[in-house]
């Protein structure tokens, strides 16, 4: 697999990436309501209503509320940032340590793109998310991923991972 090199395709994965986990809360919300209510599945531990749903999985799932606030501001065409006050989506490069002085060396976006274009077998683009003012950002393969893996193991809990 070759490492991402067009930023438009890297963009267009994250947002829909962000669009389709929001549709797995609702539709797993919609799944977990339909089987409590019929006796199927029980509620599990912390949560005390399908009601509170939500809020249940935003203390699960660390990058929920980044995750949701970039999903609805895609579908709305509207910045929304609620329960992600602040939040920034932005595209990133990233380059393995021998590389790093000279990406740090680019003067400015050109230079930037130069360098990702010579060095495209060993050098990616990616989302990073961050909260203004704060300078740190977090790799989107690093958030998503671990998003991924928290949404694993809530569907497992609540014994949906074999459907």
């Amino acid at each position: 697999m070759a490492r991402p090199c067009d930023t438009e395709t890297v963009v267009y994965t994250a947002l829909d990436f962000c669009v389709a986990m929001v549709a797995l809360r609702d539709w797993t919300r919609k799944a977990l309501t339909r089987d409590v209510r019929t006796g199927d599945r029980k509620l599990p531990a912390g949560l005390t209503s399908t009601d509170d749903f939500n809020s249940w999985i935003s203390s699960r799932v660390h990058w929920q509320a980044a995750i949701e606030a970039i999903a609805n501001t895609y579908k709305h065409a509207d910045y929304r940032d609620i329960g992600w006050e602040n939040g920034v989506a932005m595209l990133a490069s990233f380059a393995p340590l021998p590389l790093g002085a000279d990406k740090d060396a680019c003067k400015d976006g050109l230079e930037l793109f130069a360098f990702m274009h010579k060095h495209k077998d060993q050098v990616w683009w990616d989302i990073a998310l961050r909260q203004h003012p704060s300078p740190d950002a977090e790799p989107g393969y690093n958030a998503f991923g671990d998003a991924l893996d928290e949404w694993g193991d809530i569907l497992k809990e609540l014994g949906y991972n074999e459907i």
